[in-house]
């Protein structure tokens, strides 16, 4: 009776495992795979605005929204690369609160 008990829940452990890892996975790639293809798109995108300009054609209204988030983005991505690191290792930086 208990071999067949053990069994089940076994069974039901697997399965619920499983289902964690492909769940946890598939979230996983997705999240990464909008990343991927956003930040390329808005690089393509920002591409073609610098040749419209440089051959002096007339840039789409789209193509100038995009143009100026790959801008912001690129621009947040430097400020965290080159921000000081935190000295109490909180992850956080102090805004100038006179604290610490």
């Amino acid at each position: 009776m208990l071999r067949g008990l053990r069994l089940r829940l076994t069974l039901l452990y697997l399965a619920v495992a499983l289902a964690l890892i492909v769940l946890v996975g598939g979230g996983t790639y997705k999240v990464i795979s909008d990343y991927f293809q956003t930040t390329t798109d808005l690089a393509l995108q920002h591409r073609m605005v610098e040749e419209l300009r440089r051959l002096g054609a007339p840039v789409p209204a789209a193509l100038a929204a995009a143009d100026r988030a790959w801008s912001a983005n690129r621009d947040r991505s430097l400020l965290q690369a080159l921000a000081p690191p935190d000295p109490q290792g909180s992850g956080m930086l102090s805004r100038g609160t006179g604290e610490g």
